[in-house]
């Protein structure tokens, strides 16, 4: 299947910041923890995050996850054609200045809030 946004955006948060809880995902992804958790299962059994449980911590509940060597390899993949992406609007003939700043601030907006419009973001990937 294709990377959902919202896959595309936790694997680059933890490249981004290192492995963290679901929680703190959640909600550095303005997400609800089942959302995350249900991504992060499909992405660990994909074999591009790992999740592990924390046995010294406070709550054993709280989930750590982490990115893998191959999600980190996916996500530049992903990175890549996001890049193809943003090169194609701005050097298109055909529409204004005006429409290609318009859509690069569309994917700049949705590279902050993990929106695509579009509904996916890069190549296909192993079923998650």
């Amino acid at each position: 299947s294709e990377m959902t946004p919202e896959q595309y955006w936790l694997l680059k948060r933890l490249h981004r910041v290192g492995p963290m809880s679901v929680g703190a995902l959640a909600d550095a992804l303005d997400l609800t923890s089942a959302s995350v958790t249900v991504a992060c299962q499909r992405l660990e059994k994909a074999g591009l995050l790992r999740r592990s449980r924390q046995p010294s911590a406070e709550d054993e509940r709280v989930v750590i996850v982490s990115l893998t060597d191959r999600g980190l390899e996916q996500l530049e993949r992903w990175q890549v054609h996001v890049n193809r992406m943003e090169q194609r609007l701005t050097t298109s003939a055909g529409p204004t200045a005006a429409t290609v700043e318009a859509r690069l601030d569309a994917i700049k907006g949705a590279r902050m809030c993990g929106v695509c419009h579009a509904g996916h973001f890069g190549p296909t990937t192993p079923a998650m």
